[in-house]
């Protein structure tokens, strides 16, 4: 166990329920309530809160179960923390292995409450208090991160970040740096406001007629097939790239409904879009996670159609109003 504790800043938030372990090999945050409470199978965390996760100290009065149980060799110290910036009060700059020098030294000159290296070295983990009026920024509030164009950094608002304890030293002249919060309200104000989308999950499916259901799935699924962009064109990034991929078969969806569009409700898109998700793209661990009271990717469908219904709402609205100004 790492002698977090004796660390600038982490004792502030040892007691939040918001702690865990991640796997060596894909990095994904365990189940910690199961794996110090529980004989079962190690899985990974589907809560992002006291039902999945625990606190430093609950962790370290029973860290000697991690380290004696040989079927959890794969599981890797040091820990992983949930960030929920507007409960924190703080949220995470993740600068990449990628970001230019020049920009990396600037970024580094911010007055930071504490600073560490990444798992890898080459990467670094800054953490700000939230700014001051972060409450005028609500659509950017519900988002994981607010990402950078070149995806050079960003900031971890409803996100896991590993704790290295590989500790930087203070910002050796914060007088004169530039204002994390300016950045922050620079990258806020690109994250737009949605339209509002309830998930029927009494129905588990969309109320669409078994036939259709069907046919439109496995026509959105062949078509899916043709998708050409690949992670590397998302700065592999792979939660944009499945975002991309659902964004495409939503376009498709709204192809092949357009003669019938006011008889499927955003309800229907979302889970007509979800299955055929779900056999699109390859499983990986994060899919497996609770976002928003939802499975991951039904969180992210759900996002998708929510999107593109507010866009059509601007569209309405613009055309009535005659047009931008």
């Amino acid at each position: 166990m790492p002698n977090i504790l004796d660390q600038p800043f982490i004792p502030s938030i040892a007691d939040n329920r918001r702690w865990t372990v991640s796997d060596a090999k894909d990095k994904k945050p365990m189940d910690m309530r199961r794996l110090l409470f529980s004989d079962t199978k190690p899985c990974g965390a589907k809560y992002q809160d006291e039902r999945s996760l625990c606190s430093l100290s609950e962790i370290a009065q029973r860290a000697n179960i991690l380290l004696d149980r040989p079927v959890y060799s794969h599981l890797s110290l040091p820990l992983t923390y949930y960030c929920k910036a507007v409960e924190t009060k703080f949220c995470i700059l993740d600068i990449e292995k990628t970001c230019p020098d020049d920009v990396r030294q600037r970024l580094l000159k911010m007055p930071y409450l504490y600073g560490e290296r990444s798992s890898s070295g080459k990467g670094i983990h800054l953490l700000f208090p939230l700014p001051k009026h972060y409450l005028d920024y609500s659509a950017a509030m519900q988002k994981p991160a607010l990402k950078e164009e070149h995806r050079w950094y960003e900031i971890l608002l409803n996100h896991y970040s590993i704790f290295t304890v590989n500790m930087l030293d203070p910002p050796s002249n914060p007088n004169g740096a530039e204002s994390f919060d300016e950045l922050f309200y620079e990258l806020a104000a690109q994250a737009k406001e949605v339209h509002a989308v309830a998930v029927d999950l009494a129905k588990f499916g969309p109320n669409v007629a078994e036939p259709i259901k069907d046919a439109l799935i496995r026509n959105l699924v062949t078509y899916g097939k043709t998708y050409k962009r690949t992670p590397a064109d998302f700065h592999n990034d792979m939660s944009t790239y499945e975002f991309g991929v659902i964004g495409y078969l939503y376009a498709r969806l709204k192809y092949l409904t357009r003669n019938q569009k006011d008889k499927y409700t955003a309800n229907d898109k979302i889970w007509l879009l979800y299955e055929a998700v779900k056999q699109t793209l390859p499983h990986r661990s994060k899919h497996d996670e609770i976002r928003n009271g939802l499975p991951y990717l039904l969180s992210e469908t759900k996002t998708c159609v929510a999107r593109n219904e507010q866009a059509e709402i601007d569209k309405q609205a613009e055309t009535k109003g005659g047009g931008k100004a």
